[in-house]
């Protein structure tokens, strides 16, 4: 690969930002070669877990600052799936790693 000045790319970008939009909140999520990070705005506390084709993975805290982090990066596609304190849940679409 070619860098913008025409010399080789010393390597490749790992980081992957999605963006998914519901009524009650936001999910900012990055994934990494070490799993996925993640944030919802407005703020609030709750639990984010993965669902596969195999399954669920088991829920991880969503702090009081809205971020969260699981520690799997999925090679299969997957949902990632938030319920916060306040009510709120939502469940993304199928994503492909």
């Amino acid at each position: 690969m070619n860098g913008p000045d025409g010399g080789e790319a010393s390597e490749t970008a790992e980081l992957r930002i999605m963006t998914f939009e519901a009524p009650s909140f936001v999910i900012e999520l990055a994934s990494t070669r070490h799993g996925l990070v993640g944030q919802i705005v407005p703020p609030d506390s709750g639990s984010a877990w993965l669902h596969t084709d195999a399954g669920s993975t088991a829920p991880v805290e969503i702090d009081h600052c809205g971020c969260f982090v699981i520690r799997v990066r999925p090679e299969e596609p997957f949902q990632l799936a938030c319920r916060t304190h306040s009510g709120g849940s939502v469940r993304t679409g199928w994503i492909r790693p």
